[in-house]
């Protein structure tokens, strides 16, 4: 299942980039005409707060110093989930959208035994770039880095990762599940079905 935050409007995906992509989408809210974005590369999304922080080790990686909180249209989401593959792309798609379950993480940064993450790589597709496909984009870097401030401090108290996790405030995340029926095979969820 996806974890996400999300509202009968929008469902927010996470990416790290370089200030100066960030600094730009945050203020256009769209990376369209940020001279440091390329719409032929592939860019991954994903709805797992922790999984985020993960990645860019709280905003802190070379080229992933910046978190955007992208409030996405949720029709986007589903259309990208309906054209979504493991490899290739979908005919009569305009663009790419891949699919890839990740394991999920801890605070800490350590695996999370049971759950996965999804996360989905866009690649030339227009009305995301453009921010068509998107209500608003928020910079969270300095929320990110409160966050890693409090790990590091509750990990030099207490090895108890309860109490990490009692420290740390996160997006308020439940089981999203795609309303289009295309979606959820996309995703191999026939039991929601």
């Amino acid at each position: 299942h996806i974890l996400a935050q999300f509202d009968d409007e929008s469902i927010i995906v996470y990416q790290a980039y370089r200030r100066e992509i960030a600094d730009y989408a945050a203020k256009h809210n769209k990376f369209a005409g940020c001279p440091f974005f390329s719409e032929s590369r592939m860019t991954w999304v994903k709805t797992n707060f922790l999984w985020m922080m993960f990645r860019s080790n709280w905003a802190s990686r070379p080229n992933q110093t910046n978190v955007l909180a992208i409030y996405l249209k949720r029709e986007a989401f589903e259309t990208y989930l309906e054209n979504a593959t493991t490899k290739g792309s979908v005919r009569g798609f305009k663009g790419t959208v891949r699919l890839q379950w990740d394991p999920d993480h801890h605070p800490s940064g350590a695996k999370h035994p049971y759950r996965r993450a999804v996360q989905l790589g866009l690649k030339g597709i227009p009305t995301y770039a453009t921010g068509e496909d998107i209500l608003w984009i928020e910079d969270v870097t300095d929320f990110c880095h409160e966050q890693k401030k409090r790990v590091e401090k509750s990990e030099k108290v207490a090895k108890d990762k309860e109490k990490e996790e009692e420290e740390l405030l996160v997006a308020r995340e439940r089981v999203y599940v795609p309303e289009s029926k295309a979606a959820r095979q996309a995703l191999d969820l026939s039991e929601c079905d």
